[in-house]
């Protein structure tokens, strides 16, 4: 499938940089993970109400799923100590000041689409050419487009940025307030 690209102005990053300063790389990593894919469900739900309908199988393959990397600033500043002939407790306090210093600076993608094994889902989004059998060289005709994907997107793009904005900011909340109690409880 074609992926359609783009890139976003947040603003407020200096106070979401402060409030994931206090979480650890791997919650902010599975914070954003969450937020991404609860964002996401409503166009893969679109998506799916958009499919056309033939066997079942296209709809019944539109997945979500996401890859956020961190840089790996954490991972280099511990290398760092570790060749400069630091202890493993000096590199793990160099990589976690590494981490806080870059909290917030993640690559993040979401991907909502049919599962990689469903061949035939980019030929009924965009329709084919004219076909031929390579053994007798008959025509088999042409395969219209029937979109599905795309109408899905242009409904939900307006709405896309201010769904992650309000999913983070109650994903930062409920991790602040797990955090805090477990901090209450000693």
């Amino acid at each position: 499938m074609t992926a359609v690209k783009g890139s976003v102005s947040i603003r407020g990053m200096a106070e979401l940089k402060d409030r994931l300063g206090h979480m650890s790389m791997a919650v902010q990593r599975g914070a954003l993970e969450r937020t991404l894919r609860n964002a996401a469900k409503p166009l893969a739900d679109t998506i799916r109400s958009m499919t056309p309908v033939h066997s079942g199988e296209l709809d019944r393959s539109i997945v979500i799923s996401t890859t956020v990397s961190s840089g790996g600033a954490g991972r280099a500043a511990y290398a760092r100590t570790m060749q400069a002939g630091g202890s493993r407790d000096e590199a793990a306090a160099a990589q976690r000041a590494a981490n806080q210093a870059n909290a917030g600076q993640f690559s993040a993608a979401v991907f909502i689409g049919p599962a990689a094994g469903v061949r035939h889902a980019r030929w009924v989004e965009f329709g084919t050419g004219l076909r031929r059998s390579r053994k007798t060289g008959k025509s088999s005709g042409v395969m219209p487009a029937d979109p599905y994907m795309r109408p899905a997107w242009d409904q939900h793009r307006g709405v896309m940025i201010g769904r992650i904005a309000t999913e983070l900011r109650a994903e930062i909340d409920r991790v602040l307030a797990r955090a805090a109690k477990r901090a209450a409880r000693g």
